[in-house]
C-alpha cells in the first residue's frame, strides 16, 4: 500500500450513499460565465487565430475569386457557347465566300486533329523532313508514354532481382563457411 491508499474500516451499510468511501469535498470560487463573456472570448481567440494579415488576404482572394469564377461562367459560358455554334462563312483574302459554312466548334476540332497528326522527329517536334519523320505528334507522345512506363516497370523487376540475387548469394555464402567450420571442428 502506498502513502496516498487508506483503509475505510467503515461497514459498507455506514458509508452514506452521496459520501462514498475516499470521497472529499472539493469546491472552486469560480463564477459561471454569462453569454456576453463567452461570446467575447470567442471573438478574441477568433481573431488572435486570424490576425495574420496574409491569412486574412488569402482567405478573401480565395473567397473573391470563387465568386467571380461563378458569376463568369453564369453569364460567359452561354456566350461561349453560342459563339461555338454559330455558323461561319469561310471567305477568300477579299471576303467572298469559299466553300461550306462551318462552326468555331469545327474549326477548333480540324484544328487539335491537325495539330495531333503533325509529322514529328524523334525529341518530338514538327518536321518537314520526310527521312527521318515516320511518326504523328500523336503517335510519339503515346510511344513516349509507353517507354517511360515500361522503363519503371523494368527497374522495379531489376531490383526485386538484384535483391533475390543477393540474398541467395548470401545464404550460398553462409552455407559455405558453416561447411567448412564443421570440417574443421569435426577434425
Amino acid at each position: 500500500m502506498s502513502d496516498f491508499d487508506f483503509e475505510d474500516e467503515r461497514p459498507l451499510c455506514d458509508v452514506p450513499p452521496d459520501e462514498p468511501a475516499g470521497f472529499i469535498p472539493v469546491s472552486f470560487n469560480v463564477p459561471i460565465p454569462h453569454e456576453e463573456q463567452i461570446t467575447a472570448e470567442i471573438a478574441r481567440q477568433t481573431l488572435a487565430r486570424y490576425n495574420n494579415r496574409n491569412f486574412c488576404n488569402k482567405i478573401a482572394t480565395e473567397k473573391l475569386e470563387a465568386m467571380i469564377d461563378e458569376k463568369l461562367s453564369s453569364i460567359v459560358m452561354p456566350v461561349i457557347e453560342a459563339l461555338l455554334q454559330k455558323p461561319l462563312q469561310p471567305t477568300d483574302a477579299f471576303g467572298n465566300p469559299r466553300g461550306e459554312p462551318t462552326t468555331l466548334q469545327g474549326i477548333l476540332l480540324d484544328a487539335v486533329t491537325g495539330w495531333a497528326s503533325v509529322p514529328v522527329n524523334r525529341e518530338g517536334k514538327p518536321s518537314k523532313d520526310t527521312y527521318t519523320t515516320r511518326t504523328s505528334r500523336l503517335e510519339h507522345f503515346v510511344g513516349e508514354c509507353v517507354n517511360r512506363e515500361l522503363d519503371s516497370l523494368i527497374r522495379e523487376e531489376v531490383r526485386k532481382l538484384q535483391a533475390q540475387f543477393k540474398a541467395a548469394a548470401t545464404k550460398r555464402i553462409a552455407e559455405q563457411i558453416a561447411a567448412q567450420v564443421a570440417s574443421i571442428v569435426m577434425k
